[in-house]
C-alpha cells in the first residue's frame, strides 16, 4: 500500500479517536478545561495529528454532532413511506442510539452545537414543505424554525434523560400532538391512513 493510500485511511480511524476521546474527557471534566495536548494524548495521538484534522476541540464537537445528524437524514431519505409519524420515530430511534453522546454534551451545556446543525439541515429541508405557507408570509418561516429547533433539541434531551424513556413511537405521538395544527396542515404531508 503507498503512503497517500494509507494516510488517507488512517484519517477516519484518527478522527473517531479523537471524537471518542472528547466524549470520554468530558464525562470527567468540564469542556472548558480540557486541553489540546489532553485530548491528543488520551487518543494516542500527537498534538500535530490533532491538527491535522481539526483546528479546535469545537470543531470535533461539530462534526459528532454533524455525524448523527447526518445519520437520521439518511434514514429518512432511505425510508420508502415517509409520513410525519414514521419520521418522528426514525428521528427518536437515531437520538436513543446515540444517547450516551448526546446527554453527554447536554451536561456540558453544549446543546446550542445541536441547535446550530440542526438549524441548516431544518432550514433547507423544511423549505421544501413550507412553500405555500412561506409564499403567504415570508417572514414567518425563520421565526417557525428557531421556535422549533431549539424546542426540539430541548426535548430530545430531556426525552433521552427521562426515566423510564418512552419508545420511539411513543415520542412520535407525542411530537405530533405538540404541532400546532394550522402548521401541520399547511405545509407537511399528515399520517396516511
Amino acid at each position: 500500500m503507498d503512503a497517500e493510500k494509507r494516510n488517507n485511511s488512517q484519517i477516519p480511524r484518527t478522527k473517531k479517536w479523537l471524537r471518542e476521546a472528547l466524549i470520554e474527557l468530558m464525562k470527567k471534566k468540564p469542556y472548558s478545561q480540557i486541553t489540546i495536548t489532553e485530548l491528543a494524548q488520551r487518543a494516542d495521538l500527537s498534538r500535530f495529528s490533532f491538527y491535522a484534522h481539526y483546528k479546535t476541540k469545537d470543531d470535533i464537537l461539530y462534526d459528532i454532532v454533524e455525524r448523527i445528524m447526518d445519520e437520521q437524514a439518511i434514514k429518512l431519505r432511505n425510508e420508502k413511506d415517509l409520513t410525519i409519524l414514521r419520521g418522528w420515530e426514525l428521528a427518536f430511534e437515531t437520538w436513543i442510539k446515540h444517547k450516551d453522546v448526546i446527554v453527554t454534551i447536554g451536561k456540558q451545556n453544549l446543546l446550542n452545537i445541536f441547535r446550530d446543525v440542526n438549524e441548516k439541515e431544518y432550514m433547507n429541508t423544511t423549505q421544501n414543505f413550507m412553500t405555500s405557507t412561506i409564499s403567504k408570509n415570508p417572514e414567518f418561516y425563520p421565526y417557525y424554525s428557531v421556535y422549533h429547533n431549539s424546542a426540539m433539541v430541548n426535548l430530545t434531551y430531556y426525552f433521552l434523560c427521562e426515566e423510564p424513556m418512552k419508545t420511539p413511537r411513543d415520542m412520535a405521538e407525542i411530537m405530533l400532538q405538540l404541532r400546532p395544527a394550522s402548521i401541520h396542515t399547511s405545509f407537511i404531508q399528515t399520517e396516511k391512513t
